[in-house]
């Protein structure tokens, strides 16, 4: 057991509920019927302790592109 993961052990193992190409394919269909889709955007965001800056992902609900 690693120190760095000590309650990984007693953790319960969580199975998908879906493969990898379904999600995607239910995904999809979802942004389909909504005409939405989860965007990410990179940006440099400054450290309130530090001072030093950090790139942070930052994730939105926006239309699909006509």
């Amino acid at each position: 057991m690693s120190k760095h993961n000590n309650h990984a052990s007693n953790s319960p193992v969580v199975r998908p509920a879906h493969t990898v190409e379904e999600f995607m394919e239910l995904y999809r269909k979802l942004c389909q019927d909504t005409g939405f889709q989860i965007a990410f955007e990179p940006r440099w965001a400054q450290s309130k302790d530090t001072g030093d800056y950090r790139l942070v992902i930052i994730s939105s609900v926006v239309p699909l592109p006509k």
